[in-house]
């Protein structure tokens, strides 16, 4: 029985964690999950931030963000999207003092 459960692990683990990693990168969208590709439209982006649209907007307007633009459309990086992000990562005491050290 070890043997069968064995195989069938070997099996539904890579799939498994596939699936997982795309449930990561994948936002909601009512009640379905939609895998983002990696240019975002202006909608997408703003829900990937949790920003309302106009905050977006007015953000590539003052060039406060990076972004594409073709046409008159704007797309997103998501790892631009992550880096400004982690740009605005404020660090905590304990590793200021460590630094300090």
């Amino acid at each position: 029985m070890n043997d069968l459960q064995d195989l069938f692990r070997s099996m539904l683990d890579p799939i498994i964690k596939e699936c997982i990693q795309k449930n990561l990168e994948g936002t909601v969208l009512g009640n379905e999950t939609h895998l983002l590709p990696e240019y975002l439209t202006q909608d997408q982006a703003a829900r990937f931030l949790g920003l309302s649209k106009s905050a977006l907007y007015s953000m590539t307007s003052k060039n406060e963000i990076a972004y594409h633009k073709k046409g008159r459309r704007n797309y997103f990086k998501k790892s631009d999207l992550r880096n400004w992000i982690e740009s605005g990562r404020i660090r905590p005491f304990s590793e200021i003092r460590e630094k300090m050290k």
